[in-house]
């Protein structure tokens, strides 16, 4: 696969090979915590983690660092997660972003693509591996009937209250953010959309910490 002449008995035990497989090794782990810290932050955060992705790093400026997994696998292994979780992708998503080239000699390129083929590799085990991992714990979870709840709240201009997770909370958020016609009857401008919303949400989030505070007091 990556051109080694080697018989397959010397691998391991070649000093030399061995310096290669484990830098692709280190590289590897560090891109699949990348990938598992993608997962994580999808599971718990829903749609708006998608959006504050691309808000966040589309357009990509600059070289690759190797300890990262590439755009395109960051990409697919949300496209694959939000499938299992039933989360809503934004159109088009996987178009916002492009690797930018890099320029590796032989030995570097070697390495890099040995770590890029392990953690690719490891895209469906890392999410069953997260489901387990949040399934474990008494989290809430987003959900789109709490979103689109919450959303009927700040339609009123109204916070919403008994919030089941912070991600539904942001999930609404975006949700008006990204259908502005939602409050086509009030007649705002931008700049005061924008400051309405933003005090709809962080309000929200206020109730939400009273509430927990005072559950069993």
């Amino acid at each position: 696969m990556f051109g080694v002449t080697k018989p397959a008995t010397e691998l391991l035990t070649d000093l030399f090979l061995r310096s290669f497989w484990t830098q692709s090794y280190k590289l590897a782990s560090r891109q699949i915590e990348e990938l598992f810290c993608d997962v994580i932050g999808l599971r718990l955060f829903g749609e708006s983690f998608l959006y504050s992705f691309i808000y966040l790093i589309s357009p990509y400026i600059g070289d690759r660092a190797p300890h990262y997994p590439t755009l395109a696998a960051r990409v697919n292994i949300l496209l694959e997660a939000a499938t299992r979780f039933s989360v809503d992708i934004p159109n088009g998503f996987a178009s916002y972003f492009l690797d930018p080239s890099k320029k590796l000699n032989s030995a570097d390129k070697f390495m890099l693509d040995m770590a890029d083929a392990a953690s690719n590799a490891l895209a469906t085990n890392l999410i069953v591996a997260v489901e387990a991992h949040i399934a474990s714990t008494t989290m809430n979870l987003p959900t789109n009937a709490e979103r689109d709840r919450i959303v009927k709240h700040f339609c009123a201009l109204s916070p919403a209250s008994d919030v089941k997770s912070l991600g539904d909370i942001i999930n609404a958020g975006w949700k008006i953010r990204l259908d502005w016609d939602l409050w086509g009857d009030f007649g705002f401008n931008q700049t005061t959309k924008a400051e309405i919303l933003n005090d709809l949400v962080f309000k929200t989030m206020e109730v939400s910490e009273f509430e927990r505070l005072t559950a069993d007091a």
